[in-house]
């Protein structure tokens, strides 16, 4: 079924857990909560998945490029420590039964850097992001090279439950 997650069709618990998989960062901050409050209303149990802002020096460059791009082109996306996830969970009303950051410790080959790197390109054109931001990216395999390398960030994992509707 493809529709707007905020405006379900319908609101049982059909579910066993709810998946927030590299999802939320791509969304309006204002609508996480209601997010998180639908999610509630499918599922007893809520799982957010989701990259960490930090991470080694061309991850955050990535980042930062990446965030400036959607921005230019009205889109989100904003990574958040893990604190805000945890926050989160709970001001849904689900108590937080597992919260933590897994690392990251495998640098990404050159190659991979490099294909990334034009594949990014191609959609930011198709998109209409400005071509400062463009030139950037363009260049970031050698930024990437200079800072030692790029690995993936580290990933945040917040499990929450809805204690009253679980048995």
């Amino acid at each position: 079924m493809a529709c707007d997650f905020l405006n379900l069709p319908f609101r049982c618990r059909f579910a066993d857990l709810a998946v927030f998989h590299f999802t939320l960062h791509e969304v309006d901050p204002t609508r996480h909560r209601g997010a998180l409050t639908i999610a509630r209303e499918i599922a007893p149990r809520v799982l957010i998945v989701e990259p960490s802002p930090e991470g080694c020096l061309a991850f955050r460059r990535f980042y930062e490029l990446w965030r400036e791009a959607m921005e230019s082109v009205g889109r989100f996306e904003e990574y958040r420590p893990l604190e805000y996830w945890v926050d989160l969970v709970e001001a849904a009303g689900l108590e937080v039964e597992f919260a933590e950051r897994v690392v990251q410790d495998s640098l990404i080959p050159m190659e991979e850097l490099e294909e990334m790197s034009r594949e990014t390109v191609d959609l930011w054109r198709r998109i209409g992001v400005p071509e400062r931001l463009i030139r950037d990216m363009f260049e970031f395999p050698d930024y990437g090279e200079a800072a030692g390398g790029m690995r993936w960030s580290d990933l945040l994992v917040v499990l929450g439950r809805d204690a009253w509707k679980i048995e």
